[in-house]
Order: structure tokens, then C-alpha cells, then sequence
């Protein structure tokens, strides 16, 4: 029960809407940060305190797993919400990256995890084989291998894919030079800021879009955001 306890009572903090509004409950927020770097304290001294008192045991990996893992979490709640509260603040250097610094942040949560996930099921296995057999152990084991291993692999393998070919489309397509973004005389329709030479890129349907913004566009579609013409198929149709 500890260890499932220790698993699931971890939580992201979602202060992005809360955070862009022009009163900010500070001590609202202070509340959670506080609660989670109690949390974060806690989960260290505990296995401080089982290294030291406990003998070395599979049920000490175990438990050790589990709160390493509760650890990258918070750290990952964290550093989202001090992005989030940079970004409110317009303190972030380079905002067209905002959504890329979170991306990174969860894909090395999830690595981690992963890493995490293999080692108890090795873990796992060992106490199958050689120290408490049964037919329900073997039954979690099973359960544990497919949700946290082969769904979150092919889940991560999938958002690798889906990334690198949204990156590659906007490659293809040609950089708007300034005489084109001085013509076009309008801002990028995705994140509403000014257009700028060198990180603009331009449609076949002559919209021009930031390759960044385009580029997460892409996630959910490969149509264009003002005309909603498919995009490669009319850079395909264009060099036809």
C-alpha cells in the first residue's frame, strides 16, 4: 500500500490558465509549491532512512524505484511551473521554445520512468524465480510489462514519429524572405506575434506561418490554418 500510495500521490500542477490572468493568488500557489518540496524532503529522508536501517533486499530496490520515480516527478512539476511562471512574467528569452522546454522536461520524466519500469520488472522476475512464486505475482508482472513498458514504448516511439515528421514537412517548406513578410503585412495566425526572416516559413497557398508554430500545427493537421488547404499535398501538387 505505501509503495502504491507513493506512486499515484504525485501530481503536475496546471497554472498555466490561473497564471496568464492578471491577478495572481500567489499564496495559492505557494501553498502547492510548498506541498510538493515538503513532499520531495520527505521522499529523500524516507529512503535515507531505509538505506540505513533496513539490510539490502529486492523489496528494498523496489521501494527505492518507486520513490526515485516519485522524485522526477515532482522535480518535473517543478521546472513546468517555474516555466509557467516565467512565461506570465514575459521573463523567458526565447517564448517560441516555451513548448519545446516542456516537451523536453516530459520526455526525460517518461525516459526516466521507463528506465524505472524495466528495472522492477527485472526486479520482479527475480522475486518471481527465486523467492516468492505464485501464479498472481506472475499475473503482475504481465500487467506491469504491458501498461508501463510496451504501451508507454509504442506511446513514446509514436510522439517520436509524429514530431520528426511534422519537423521534416516544415522543412520542406521554403523560408519567407523580408520583402515576402513585408508583402504579406500580417502577423503568424497560430501565435499571433510579428513575422520574422529566417524562422517564417511560407505555404503553397501563400499564408506565411513561424516554422515552430507550423511545426506543432502539423500534430493535429497538415492543413493550413487560415484556408485549411493541405499543405504538402499542394507543395506536391506545386512541383508537379
Amino acid at each position: 500500500m505505501k509503495i502504491l500510495f507513493q506512486r499515484n500521490s504525485c501530481f503536475f500542477f496546471v497554472f498555466s490558465s490561473s497564471l496568464s490572468s492578471s491577478s495572481i493568488l500567489y499564496s495559492y500557489h505557494h501553498r502547492h509549491v510548498y506541498t510538493c518540496l515538503s513532499i520531495l524532503f520527505l521522499v529523500i529522508l524516507y529512503i535515507i532512512i531505509l538505506w540505513r536501517l533496513t539490510t539490502f533486499s529486492t523489496w528494498l530496490l523496489a521501494v527505492t524505484a518507486f520513490s526515485l520515480e516519485l522524485i522526477v516527478r515532482l522535480l518535473a512539476s517543478l521546472a513546468q511551473y517555474t516555466l509557467y511562471v516565467l512565461d506570465a512574467h514575459n521573463r523567458l528569452s526565447n517564448v517560441e521554445s516555451f513548448d519545446e522546454y516542456i516537451f523536453w522536461i516530459k520526455a526525460i520524466t517518461s525516459c526516466f520512468e521507463f528506465i524505472l519500469g524495466v528495472f522492477l520488472l527485472f526486479n520482479g522476475f527475480y522475486i518471481l524465480c527465486f523467492e516468492s512464486r505464485g501464479a498472481l505475482r506472475a499475473c503482475m508482472l504481465a500487467i506491469h510489462a504491458y501498461l508501463n513498458i510496451i504501451k508507454n514504448l509504442r506511446r513514446g516511439w509514436q510522439i517520436f514519429r509524429n514530431r520528426k515528421s511534422a519537423w521534416d514537412n516544415v522543412n520542406q517548406l521554403p523560408l519567407a524572405t523580408i520583402t515576402q513578410i513585408e508583402e504579406y503585412n500580417d502577423i503568424c495566425s497560430i501565435c499571433h506575434n510579428t513575422l520574422t526572416s529566417g524562422i517564417a516559413c511560407i505555404t503553397p497557398c501563400s499564408h506565411i506561418f513561424h516554422q515552430k508554430c507550423l511545426q506543432k500545427a502539423f500534430y493535429a493537421t497538415q492543413n493550413c490554418a487560415l484556408c485549411s488547404r493541405p499543405i504538402i499535398l499542394e507543395r506536391n501538387q506545386h512541383r508537379e
